[in-house]
């Protein structure tokens, strides 16, 4: 699995730590269109890699009353854990990609919990690719200075 560079990491974090222990954000941009972030699930044990979150990052907009996502995508986030060597960051790996108005939608890691998760190698690999290039974008855009 791939999993996302520091650089990436670190903008990840600091939209997770902008949440405030919330459960949903959303960063107003002019003149772009805002982005959420959600944690849509929290403590999964995911065997060998112990607990873990899932956070929904996108940019909705509405069209004809039904809400858009362009793109949105869920990330599983897995905090410090000494087992793994994991003791002082945290590591992200992209899961699943969906962009509405082209009716794609792809999960690359599936839970079979308790038993663990199916990975699609090339798949997750390409939704690592386009995170940390919409990661970097969402920075350049200056996502990051608003709250």
């Amino acid at each position: 699995m791939r999993i996302l560079s520091p650089d990436s990491t670190q903008i990840f974090c600091n939209l997770i730590e902008r949440m405030q222990d919330k459960q949903h954000l959303k960063i107003e941009n002019e003149p772009f269109i805002a982005l959420s972030i959600e944690k849509t699930a929290q403590d999964i044990a995911l065997t060998g890699y112990g607990n873990a979150s899932v956070y929904s990052l996108a940019h909705y907009y509405t069209l004809n009353g039904d809400l858009m996502s362009d793109p949105e995508m869920t990330f599983i986030v897995i905090h410090k854990n000494e087992a793994l060597n994991i003791s002082d960051g945290t590591i992200i790996l992209p899961r699943s990609f969906q962009q509405s108005d082209m009716g794609i939608y792809e999960e690359s890691i599936i839970f079979h919990l308790p038993q663990g998760m199916e990975v699609s190698k090339n798949m997750q690999a390409e939704h690592t690719e386009f995170a940390e290039v919409w990661l970097n974008n969402i920075k350049d855009q200056g996502f990051l200075k608003r709250v």
